[in-house]
């Protein structure tokens, strides 16, 4: 099942979509939010047939990030075994991660804003997870049970304020408004039989830029919810991005982003995204 919220109007609608077609949720659900969400809207929702459902057509620039009301955005950094080796650091032992500003969650087909005082800003292609359910100290054997599904996110960086502005500060550069656009849809954890073999294509005004596997990741997913749920807790809706792989702006001789640039971002099995960056009003 692919999950998907489309801006209607100024209402939002909750959807599925199967097959090629779209069904509306509204019967069911108010949207598809945290506020929401529990175990038991999402067993229904998992539940749900089709022919229960009102057929509803959807602009592809209607369609917004595919969850409310994210309360976490946790990115994994140095996941990338070929990420690493471009940027000639040590693998590390453990995970490396930082939290990401909710604030800048946007939808998979809306405009990157270009503030003025951003200088180097840059592109992640990554696999998101997003969890179903709360957990606290998850078993590494257990740690599917606890994923709702999967989707795409571009962790958009500005290497100025990450590197270099006052030392540089890995969520400062991260947390500008637009700087994670996040879907089209999560995709249920059973319609991917292996989250880590998937093909990653990031494309910049139709130049391939990014192009690995998620078979690439270092710490893998279950090892990642087990890691994170030992130091906070994990709930509905949460996002954790598992990390880019090679081929950042910053080692295309940084050739960083400008207004007027196209990003588009693919994933296999999931969906593929596209961005216009433009400059802010």
């Amino acid at each position: 099942m692919k999950i998907l919220r489309v801006l209607n109007g100024d209402k939002i609608i909750p959807a599925i979509e199967k097959n090629g077609k779209y069904y509306t949720l509204e019967s069911v659900i108010k949207d598809f939010h945290t506020f929401y969400l529990n175990d038991e809207m999402l067993g229904m929702i998992n539940n749900l047939q089709t022919k229960d459902l009102q057929e509803i057509l959807v602009e592809q620039n209607c369609i917004m990030e595919p969850i409310g009301g994210v309360k976490k955005l946790v990115c994994i950094g140095l996941n990338s075994l070929k990420h690493i080796e471009e940027m000639k650091l040590e693998t590390p032992e453990d995970p490396t991660f930082f939290m990401k500003a909710t604030s800048s969650i946007t939808g998979p087909y809306s405009d990157i804003i270009y503030q003025n005082n951003m200088r180097k800003v840059d592109w992640e292609a990554e696999l998101a997870v997003v969890i179903g359910k709360k957990g606290k100290n998850i078993k590494k054997e257990n740690a599917y049970e606890y994923i709702l599904g999967y989707t795409c996110l571009n962790d958009v960086s500005d290497r100025y304020w990450q590197f270099e502005k006052s030392g540089g500060q890995f969520t400062k550069g991260k947390s500008f408004d637009t700087f994670a656009p996040l879907g089209p849809y999560i995709v249920t954890k059973d319609e991917i039989a292996n989250p880590h073999d998937l093909k990653v294509k990031l494309k910049v005004n139709g130049l391939v830029r990014q192009d690995f596997n998620t078979d690439d990741y270092l710490f893998k997913i279950d090892e990642i919810i087990s890691y994170l749920s030992e130091l906070f807790t994990l709930e509905i809706g949460d996002v954790i991005s598992m990390g880019t792989g090679n081929g950042v702006a910053k080692f295309w001789n940084e050739s960083y982003l400008v207004p007027g640039d196209n990003v588009v971002l693919e994933i296999e099995k999931i969906g593929f995204q596209s961005s216009n960056v433009k400059m802010e009003a």
